[in-house]
């Protein structure tokens, strides 16, 4: 290998080096990024069970409520126009 050819070959090894950087470092983001979005995804199944385990939670006391009041769902709805009636 002449000079000529050592001196030609150091940008393109630099360049090299300055690539596989690169590589390195676009996987390290897209691994936070997957990671962050998981997170993310996470919290929100967790924020949409605890929502729908207090919906069940009113719906299940509401049942409960019929229950001790002994009434069935038609005493209620009928209630429940009688109110709405009773607003307007």
């Amino acid at each position: 290998m002449t000079p000529q050819d050592k001196l030609a070959a150091k940008p393109q090894k630099e360049l090299e080096k300055m690539d596989d950087a690169l590589k390195k470092t676009k996987g390290k983001l897209e691994s936070k990024a997957a990671k962050a979005q998981r997170k993310k995804l996470e919290a929100l199944k967790q924020k949409e069970k605890k929502k729908e385990a207090k919906e069940l939670l009113k719906q299940d006391s509401m049942y409960n409520r019929w229950l001790v009041d002994n009434l069935t769902p038609e005493d209620v709805f009928s209630k429940f126009k009688f109110d709405m009636l009773k607003k307007k």
